[in-house]
């Protein structure tokens, strides 16, 4: 089976992996528990481009946003 062109808007696991930065065994656990859009070709994964530029951007988290919760938090002692 080729690959897909690397301008493709459609990812396989390796791509889609490389892309985000992420291992394949994280992102095929996001799919098994449907966290990550994805869709099936026969039994391969595959992923949209532009789906998972959508999710990426629903996912960010911003360090000043984490500082401000950190320090903000009560201590316990």
């Amino acid at each position: 089976m080729p690959s897909p062109a690397p301008d493709s808007p459609i990812l396989n696991v390796p791509q889609a992996s490389a892309y985000l930065g992420v291992g394949r065994d994280i992102l095929y656990a996001l799919a098994a528990r449907n966290e990550i859009p994805h869709f099936h070709v026969g039994r391969h994964l595959r992923f949209n481009r532009e789906d998972l530029d959508k999710w990426a951007r629903g996912h960010e988290h911003y360090r000043s946003d984490l500082y401000r919760i950190r320090k903000t938090a009560p201590t316990t002692r």
